[in-house]
Formats: structure tokens, C-alpha cells, sequence
């Protein structure tokens, strides 16, 4: 958590995983929150799983949470998939980046083994997963998990 503050600055302390594991940030312009929370570890202190969550947020949940300046194009979803976009837009920007997901009324699902492009990096992952939810056919959250050996 230390590393991703020091790009971010301090985030709110919220509990995750483990007590305060979590931090929370707005994002604006954009009007989105950052959730991230590096979660489980081993005994041995290596961490098994991270959690990412991007979502839209209502006027009423905006507060003193303290802001990061990250440029919205570092928060979509494989670089092309962004919140507020409809379900059918989201299919086609994601296109043949990915298999079919499994499909829920609200949520797109991915589960996958082994290194695979989340965003601007790789990362050695030993299987990751993505959850995108819907309300009212608009993207309102982008939830990913990564599962490391």
C-alpha cells in the first residue's frame, strides 16, 4: 500500500482485507472513486490477492476523501473501456481483446490463468479477474482482482 501512496499520496484509511488495508480515493474531474486494497498475504508475507475498484460516484458520496490526480485515461479498463459506457459500447471496445465474459443482467465477468494485459502493464499474476458492473445499461464499476503464485 506504501508504493501505490507514494504515487497517490495518502488515501483514506478504510478496513479491507485486513484492518486499514484499504485505501479510497476520488478522482476528479471525473467524479469516481479508487478503491485498492492489497489484501491476503501468505505466511511468508507475500501477497496472494490485490483488489481494484473504479466506480462512479453519486453526489452525495463525494467528501473530504482526499484526491488523486490520476489522468482518466490510466482508469479504463484495458485502456479502451471506460465508466458511463453502455454494456453494447463496452463489448465492442473490448472487442477480441478478451474471450466472451460470463454475462449477468448487470455484470460482464472475466476469470482468467497467467499474465494478461489489465491496463498499462503486465504483471506476473497467476490468474486475475474482472467484474464490470452495470446499472441502467451505464458502466458504474470496474472491479478487478489479481491472484499472484
Amino acid at each position: 500500500m506504501e508504493a501505490v501512496e507514494r504515487k497517490l499520496g495518502h488515501g483514506r484509511v478504510v478496513i479491507g482485507g485486513h484492518p486499514n488495508g484499504g485505501r479510497v480515493w476520488q478522482c476528479k474531474p471525473a467524479e469516481w472513486s479508487l478503491y485498492v486494497d492489497g489484501f491476503y498475504y501468505d505466511a511468508a508475507g507475500h501477497r496472494i490477492t490485490d483488489t481494484l475498484l473504479i466506480e462512479q460516484l453519486s453526489p452525495a458520496t463525494q467528501d473530504d476523501t482526499p484526491v488523486a490526480n490520476i489522468p482518466r485515461q490510466r482508469m479504463r479498463f484495458l485502456g479502451v473501456v471506460s465508466l458511463g459506457m453502455t454494456r453494447a459500447a463496452v463489448l465492442q471496445a473490448i472487442g477480441s481483446r478478451l474471450p466472451p465474459p460470463t454475462a449477468t443482467k448487470n455484470h460482464l465477468v472475466w476469470t482468467e490463468a497467467g499474465v494478461r494485459w489489465i491496463n498499462h502493464k503486465h504483471y506476473q499474476i497467476q490468474g486475475w479477474r474482472a467484474e464490470l458492473r452495470f446499472t441502467d445499461d451505464k458502466l458504474q464499476a470496474i472491479f478487478i482482482e489479481a491472484l499472484y503464485a
